[in-house]
């Protein structure tokens, strides 16, 4: 009986000496939706972007064109070098009508 009274209040000790700090359970963080940010965007009206990358995009193809005729490729890679330059014109073709179109507007 005195071995668990013992016991007890070695316990009890421990208890007061150890918890000094009453526990506080903490509160989970609500997490806000994370709020993407713009690229920022060159002051050049849209046209002229446009305008910017079909040119880029036919000066490849064109010398890509010149590459294989000069190398004496063949007929086929040729072909097909030309249908994409073709392509591209053709492209650009649209978005010059869609710029007048707007302008009239």
């Amino acid at each position: 009986m005195q071995k668990v009274k013992k016991r007890k209040k070695r316990a009890i000790k421990k208890k007061l000496t150890t918890s000094k700090k009453p526990k506080v359970l903490k509160k989970r963080a609500i997490k806000k939706p994370k709020v993407k940010k713009r690229k920022k965007t060159s002051k050049k009206p849209i046209w002229a972007l446009h305008v910017e990358k079909m040119q880029k995009r036919i000066d490849k193809a064109l010398k890509k064109l010149k590459r294989d005729i000069k190398n004496n490729a063949s007929y086929k890679t040729i072909e097909q070098d030309n249908n994409e330059l073709l392509m591209i014109l053709g492209e650009c073709n649209y978005i010059v009508r869609e710029f007048h179109r707007n302008m009239r507007k």
